[in-house]
């Protein structure tokens, strides 16, 4: 196998655990009436908790149940999930990121953080899916970038 279909293959890999990583993370969501994810939901509570505090006053609710993790957590395997879609869509693109977009990404999170915790603005799920969905965009093509180095280049 060359190593540009091994590239192309290693972003289906990483969009396909995305997805399956979201589908956990929403499975109290969307399909709540299912019995299983009844039964499961003690261990992907555990399983996600090892990733995120999940404080409920800072997590999503939709149809009346919340994600599995915070609102910028949620953030951020959204952007990854999402902009793995789109790197799949243009791998032959040469797509190159810097380390300081995600660098600027990440004081994105901590401005926000800090300006929340010295009382500049109530929490806001909102600026907090925002700010993640911002970093894991910015996290997943850089990554598919050091990736399509090792691969391609």
């Amino acid at each position: 196998m060359d190593k540009q279909k091994l590239f192309y293959f290693t972003l289906i890999f990483i969009c396909l655990f995305l997805f399956f990583w979201l589908i956990g993370i929403s499975s109290l969501v969307f399909f709540r009436d299912f019995p299983i994810i009844n039964n499961l939901l003690p261990l992907s509570k555990i399983t996600f908790s090892k990733f995120c505090h999940q404080n409920i006053n800072k997590t999503i609710i939709l149809n009346g149940a919340p994600f599995l993790v915070c609102s910028r957590c949620l953030g951020i395997y959204s952007g990854s999930f999402i902009f793995s879609i789109l790197m799949i869509i243009f791998y032959k693109k040469n797509i190159t990121l810097k380390l300081k977009w995600l660098i600027i990404a990440l004081l994105f999170i901590i401005a926000d953080i800090i300006f929340y915790n010295l009382n500049f603005y109530n929490y806001s799920k909102t600026i907090a899916f925002v700010t993640g969905f911002f970093l894991g965009s910015i996290f997943i093509s850089y990554i598919n970038s050091q990736i399509k180095n090792y691969f391609v280049q």
